[in-house]
């Protein structure tokens, strides 16, 4: 069973990347059978296309927009929010794991070693300063 996911989409943008991430999220936690669900998210842009049904037929991002959607709908309780990148070391450390991944989808099995540490960090809410 998957404990995590990391996805190489290669170069993209910031939006997409973030949906992406979201979308695959969102499909781990429902082979999990998770009901309740906090989703944090550090595009704000993305929290409001998500919470909103209007624009994504004529969006860019449309398809992906609507799979996430039907995919929140899924769940007996999710909360979409906003969560500034200093306040989210974990999703942090995992995109840029990402990025040196092999193309494609990554299931990780158990969290990576270094991950503790920043668990450690977002659980007391510590923040670090982005340069």
């Amino acid at each position: 069973m998957a404990w995590g996911v990391l996805v190489n989409i290669g170069a993209t943008s910031v939006l997409q990347a973030e949906l992406i991430g979201v979308k695959e999220g969102l499909r781990l936690a429902r082979s999990l059978n998770v009901s309740r669900l906090s989703v944090g998210v550090d595009s704000s842009l993305a929290v409001l296309l998500l919470s909103s049904d209007s624009c994504s037929t004529f969006h860019v991002l449309g398809n992906l927009l609507q799979d996430c959607r039907g995919l929140l709908r899924e769940f007996d309780h999710v909360l979409v929010r906003h969560v500034l990148r200093g306040g989210n070391k974990c999703a942090d450390y995992l995109a840029s794991l990402a990025q040196s991944s092999s193309h494609g989808l990554t299931l990780l099995e158990e969290p990576p070693a270094a991950l503790g540490p920043l668990l450690q960090a977002d659980r007391l809410g510590i923040e670090s300063l982005r340069l």
